[in-house]
This record gives structure tokens, sequence and C-alpha cells, in this order.
């Protein structure tokens, strides 16, 4: 299976992962790890695991947005990042783990 459509059916699966590109790129571990308890024996923890870099699942999640409007993230989250956007004055935007307006963290529940 390639990225594309892994990557494609973990955003129809897991409706969390739309919203933050960590979540994305932990599910996609999951789902493509070799030795699955490598991922629960303690060798790599998720909150390691969110400062990885990961840009061959994130443009893959970018292509399928544009080709599929309705995997993209919530409304709520759309708004923040275009709020961040405007801010920081750059196109350019990083999540950064469980770092967000606290209505955002709360209703996302990170």
């Amino acid at each position: 299976m390639k990225t594309y459509d892994i990557v494609l059916s973990i955003l129809r699966k897991y409706p969390k992962t739309r919203s933050n590109d960590s979540e994305l790129a932990w599910q996609y571990m999951v789902m493509t790890a070799q030795d699955p308890t490598y991922l629960d024996g303690g060798f790599l923890t998720k909150r390691d695991f969110f400062n990885l870099p990961y840009e061959t699942i994130t443009r893959c999640r970018r292509k399928i947005r544009e080709l599929h409007p309705e995997l993209s993230a919530t409304p709520l989250v759309q708004r923040w990042r275009s709020e961040l956007q405007s801010e920081k004055g750059t196109h350019i935007y990083r999540s950064e783990t469980a770092i967000g307006p606290k209505g955002v963290q709360e209703k996302l529940a990170i």
C-alpha cells in the first residue's frame, strides 16, 4: 500500500487526525510498524515521536485535503491556524503539540 493510500485510510478512520498532524503521523506509524511491540515496548513514546520530522505524511495529507475537502481539519482548527498565520505574517503553519488557545485545546481534547 502506498503512503497516500495509508494516509487517506487514516484520515477517514480517525477524524482526530484531520486536525492534528502529529496524531496522523502516530497513526501512520502504528499502521505500518513491522514490529508493533516496538511502539509499545518503551523504545518510542508518542511524546517523543511528535518531535520527529514527518514531511512525506503531511505532504500526502495536504494533497488528500486538496482532492477531498471533506477530510479537512475542523472549522475551529482552521480558524485558529488562520489567526496564527496572520499573527506571524507567514503562510507557513507548523503544528505544535498541545499548544494553542485554551479553548482549542479543550474542544479538541489535546
